[in-house]
């Protein structure tokens, strides 16, 4: 938790912990990186999280669901089963890549995933 300054006691704001999240569309090399690089010049635990949408999840059921390659290959059906390893792989990944860009000593950190239904407004 962040510690509000006094007033008029030139304090500024103590970040402990930096919350980055992350989806499937919206992780990134740079972006673990980001968060990492600031964490350690804050001295901040870095906790990350892996936010999985439910209704993707939902969607697979559909019968026109497919799945499309960024190889050229013909779009194929997709099971929940499948999905739902695919996302698992993507957030073990996550988790390595960060694990890899850790110094030793500069800044804690934790990761988690969650699973849930998300509205864009």
């Amino acid at each position: 938790m962040t510690k509000a300054p006094h007033e008029g006691s030139g304090e500024g704001f103590i970040v402990r912990r930096i919350l980055a999240a992350f989806g499937p569309a919206t992780l990134s090399t740079g972006a673990l990186e980001g968060a990492a690089n600031l964490a350690a010049r804050l001295g901040a635990e870095l906790e990350t999280l892996f936010v999985e949408d439910t209704a993707l999840l939902e969607w697979t059921e559909l019968p026109f669901i497919r799945q499309l390659s960024l190889y050229g290959l013909p779009a194929t059906p997709i099971s929940q089963r499948e999905l739902e390893l695919q996302l698992r792989a993507l957030s073990a990944d996550a988790q390595r890549r960060l694990a890899a860009l850790a110094v030793p000593g500069s800044c804690a950190g934790r990761s988690g995933s969650r699973a849930g239904r998300f509205r864009v407004r």
